[in-house]
């Protein structure tokens, strides 16, 4: 065996062992989004004070997004993978020691802390261990192998009841395993990689319509994302946890369905164009689930939840983009950076607003109309950019299916 074969083949078990232990952390993470609305609901709160507690986690992401790198930089990739990941599962056992909504609030602002700062280390990992002329195959092998971590973190939550201190520890367990790959892992840690953002000035300035689908991709995800157990479980009572979990599987598969076919398209039409049609689709699908879902059944629910999932959680990646397609040379990577801010402040924001909307008269429904609105009020803004603007660059950078996790991703992307 010579030795860059060898070579290559320990870069392939490192990548493996790092997307495997980002797949636990996803399905983790998906577990505690279904496991905290049920909790606190359970406890009598109002979805005024349940948009709140769970914008905490937003914003404990927010934090971690932009500290973690400097910690990184400072223990390496490894032993900053394995604190993070500590730091979520004790957050995860926490949630066992006191039932107020400020404790829990707390909980979560350490938990999205320590998630930001994993995908953060791990992603930036998968950058320097992916061969260079293969790196758009392992964003999209990340991306589809993670999309299986979202959809079972639920399931698993739901073979469980709430009320039981299995929860705490089947999510805290999670966390841990995620790190025994790393922690086993016999190659070398990567140097970290820049993650200097750009300026939103000056990224709004070259790319307004790129911040624009950041901003709202924050605010309807980060709010629906969060909130949609709340939903699911009023319009669906006799479905139980089961429905709840399936909404968000559908939703997901419906991304996945549409997330390649759309980026493939954006690479052929202007960018703009393929992000207002799809906010219209989530748009469409949103109004209807506000103002039927309590009229129709399990499956009429559910085949709305794939529509919403493939208008809604599929435009991000393109944004990034035109994003990219907008940024002068070399600073790609910063734009991407950029982009996570803005679309981290919209997921602070948003579980706060629809929390607002579902306690007033609009009940359950006003989620979806949260999510109506910003998407339509989006594809709008798609159009005027795409007839008011005529200075589009005259190549495109190709599209890569980017998921809104952490700056590390920003050196994946073979646009960088």
């Amino acid at each position: 065996m010579t030795v860059e074969t060898e070579q290559h083949g320990g870069r392939i078990r490192d990548l493996g062992a790092i997307i495997l232990a980002l797949t636990l952390v996803q399905m983790a993470v998906a577990g505690v989004g279904l496991f905290v609305p049920l909790l606190l609901a359970a406890q009598g709160e109002s979805s005024f004070v349940i948009g709140i507690v769970t914008a905490a986690y937003m914003l404990g992401f927010l934090v971690g997004g932009r500290l973690a790198p400097g910690r990184i930089g400072l223990i390496g990739h490894i032993r900053a993978f394995v604190l993070f990941a500590a730091l979520a599962a004790i957050g995860c056992l926490l949630f066992h020691l006191a039932a107020s909504a400020l404790w829990i609030a707390l909980v979560e602002l350490l938990i999205g802390f320590g998630v930001a700062s994993l995908f953060a280390t791990g992603e930036s990992w998968i950058a320097d261990a992916a061969p260079e002329n293969r790196r758009g195959r392992v964003i999209s092998a990340y991306y589809l192998i993670a999309k299986i971590g979202v959809m079972a973190g639920p399931m698993a939550v739901s073979a469980t009841t709430v009320e039981t201190g299995g929860v705490y520890m089947l999510l805290a367990g999670l966390f841990c395993l995620a790190i025994l790959p790393v922690a086993a892992t016999e190659q070398v840690q990567p140097d970290l990689p820049s993650t200097e953002p750009f300026g939103i000035v000056a990224l709004w300035h070259a790319a307004p319509a790129a911040v624009q689908a950041a901003f709202v991709a924050g605010v309807v995800n980060g709010a629906v994302l969060q909130l949609y157990p709340l939903y699911v479980g009023a319009v669906l009572p006799e479905n139980g946890l089961f429905a709840i979990a399936a909404f968000n599987a559908v939703a997901q598969i419906g991304a996945l369905a549409m997330q390649w076919p759309a980026g493939v398209v954006s690479d052929r039409i202007d960018r703009r164009k393929v992000i207002g049609r799809l906010a219209l689709v989530g748009a469409l699908a949103s109004g209807a689930l506000a103002m039927f879902g309590e009229e129709l059944g399990l499956i009429p629910v559910l085949g709305l939840a794939a529509l919403w999932g493939m208008g809604s959680l599929t435009y991000y990646g393109i944004a990034v983009a035109h994003a990219a397609d907008r940024a002068g040379p070399g600073q790609a990577a910063k734009a991407i950076a950029g982009m996570l801010i803005i679309w981290a402040s919209g997921a602070v924001a948003g579980p706060i607003v629809a929390g607002t909307l579902m306690s007033a008269a609009l009940g359950p429904a006003g989620l979806f109309w949260l999510s109506a609105g910003a998407l339509g009020l989006l594809a709008g803004a798609m159009f005027v950019r795409r007839v008011t603007d005529h200075g589009a660059p005259p190549e495109k950078e190709p599209f890569a299916p980017v998921s809104a996790t952490s700056v590390g991703f920003a050196q994946i992307d073979p646009r960088v």
